[in-house]
């Protein structure tokens, strides 16, 4: 799947969209300085990792049309940048309160 991420380390931007990955997400993907993160498309499943809120700076997190399941996160309020978060096609059992926290989002 998603292996040699170091590669990624000085990427901003991550297209990964319409493929055919799947498994989890590797917990390493928190540790790229992304800005835009484009994921969806893809068959990717598990719970949404807890790594990819701690990524300071992210603009865009789309992980939609993917087979992600259980709660999402309330780190998810930590992305203090974002403005477009995309999590639709999941089964996502739970959405937290800290979404709302979120004020610069302009598409959820």
């Amino acid at each position: 799947m998603l292996t040699h991420l170091r590669c990624f380390y000085i990427a901003e931007t991550l297209y990964i969209n319409d493929n055919e990955f799947s498994g989890e997400l590797p917990t390493e993907m928190g540790e790229l300085r992304l800005t835009i993160l484009h994921a969806q498309n893809n068959r990717f499943d598990g719970e949404i990792i807890d790594e990819l809120f701690a990524s300071i700076g992210l603009m865009a997190l789309r992980l939609d049309g993917n087979n992600f399941s259980g709660p999402l996160s309330e780190s998810v309020g930590d992305l203090s940048e974002i403005r477009d978060l995309r999590l639709g096609g999941n089964s996502l059992t739970t959405l937290p309160v800290t979404l709302f926290r979120l004020e610069k989002v302009g598409t959820l």
